[in-house]
């Protein structure tokens, strides 16, 4: 053997020694970051991105978070939460890791009436009262529309009635609730056919401070208790809020109006 035979030799198995300790160093790298990225609903280290969280940690893929309304670990309600972090160990582990691009539609979930009283004792700060009786009933027909990311509703209309109720309570009294029941919540966005309607329900979820709590009554099985309805006026458009810990929020508001009623 020549010496650039010899020369050739040696090269070739620096390089098959590199690329076995490089194989060997993924290897390892992967058997530890697998267990820790993988999704405890499939079973599955995330191959698409985004990764989600809940507020625990917990991690979730892109496809099983959307199904879920609480971590399958904790149990605590789920937000829309991306972990970084998580995406990036993937990616690192899966050579052909990809962010998935979230494509989203509306669709109507559910038609129906929405019924409300305007009671004059209660709106006297925020609406000229004199026009009205003590108790006037309010009617309009909606569609209730959610978000559909790649393929999978926020929110889904399973067991609702067919009917929903509303509560007009001003808004200094969400105020005072707190925000921490809207972080991160759904959403669904309200469609009035006609045009009567939409004003009529535009008047009274007005900018000097009305929101409406509609309840979900008469509804075994519904995981909504209440949404609370709110109009925008930058986007002309009525947007219903889902909070979180609905019974504690529940609960909130009553604490708060008998405040202001005692």
């Amino acid at each position: 053997m020549n010496s650039n035979e010899g020369q050739k030799f040696i090269v070739h198995d620096l390089a098959t020694s590199a690329h076995s300790l490089t194989s060997s160093a993924t290897s390892i790298i992967s058997a530890t970051l697998e267990p820790h990225l993988e999704c405890p609903v499939c079973l599955v280290v995330p191959k698409y991105g985004p990764i989600y969280q809940c507020r625990n940690g917990h991690l979730l893929c892109h496809q099983c978070h959307p199904k879920l309304k609480r971590c399958p670990l904790c149990k605590i309600p789920l937000q829309k939460l991306r972990n970084l972090l998580a995406e990036q160990l993937a990616a690192m582990i899966e050579p052909n890791y990809q962010l998935n691009v979230e494509k989203s539609t509306q669709e109507t979930i559910w038609r129906g009436p929405l019924t409300w009283k305007i009671n004059s004792k209660m709106l006297k700060d925020v609406i000229n009262t004199e026009q009205l009786n003590e108790s006037v009933d309010k009617r309009v027909n909606v569609d209730i529309n959610t978000i559909v990311l790649n393929g999978f509703p926020q929110v889904t209309s399973t067991h609702w009635p067919t009917s929903l109720v509303m509560q007009l309570i001003p808004i200094r009294i969400m105020r005072q609730v707190g925000t921490d029941f809207f972080s991160n919540s759904h959403q669904v966005f309200l469609g009035l056919q006609e045009k009567d309607d939409f004003n009529t329900l535009k008047t009274h979820l007005n900018k000097t401070g009305v929101a409406g709590v509609v309840h979900f009554i008469n509804a075994p099985g519904c995981e909504i208790n209440l949404m609370v309805l709110l109009y925008s006026w930058e986007k002309e458009v009525f947007v219903g809020f889902i909070p979180h810990d609905q019974i504690n929020f529940i609960q909130s508001i009553r604490d708060e109006i008998k405040k202001e009623t005692s």
